[in-house]
């Protein structure tokens, strides 16, 4: 994994747990425009191009994973 998508996972995860949390910040949504892995992978058609859990999953948008 890249430095890169080793930084956006962890900001990722960060995101899930404040939604988990119900701390979430101002205008924070569930979905791709606040995931740190989709601003960095996500292309215009959704494809996933190097982000960890497409990898892992081979799933577009996180589809059916536990992410």
């Amino acid at each position: 994994m890249t430095s890169i998508a080793l930084a956006a996972l962890k900001k990722s995860i960060a995101h899930w747990r404040r939604l988990l949390s119900g701390k979430t910040r101002p205008h924070e949504i569930i979905g791709p425009f606040d995931c740190a892995l989709c601003e960095k992978f996500a292309t215009v058609e959704l494809h996933c191009v190097g982000c960890p859990v497409h990898h892992k999953t081979q799933r577009t948008g996180c589809e059916d994973t536990p992410y």
